[in-house]
């Protein structure tokens, strides 16, 4: 389920997020965005690796 989770905020961050983060990479939202999803992807990954996933 963690996996899951995972890739689909891996897809949500490539096919949406990621296009418009280009397009204005100094926009507030943008660079909000982008921290919090390497926060949350982090975290997934620790609770992975502790899983052995």
């Amino acid at each position: 389920m963690i996996r899951e989770k995972l890739t689909q905020i891996r897809r949500l961050f490539t096919v949406v997020v990621a296009p418009h983060a280009t397009l204005e990479p100094r926009v507030r939202w943008s660079k909000l965005f982008n921290t919090q999803l390497g926060s949350g992807k982090s975290t997934l990954d620790v609770i992975l690796g502790c899983m052995g996933v």
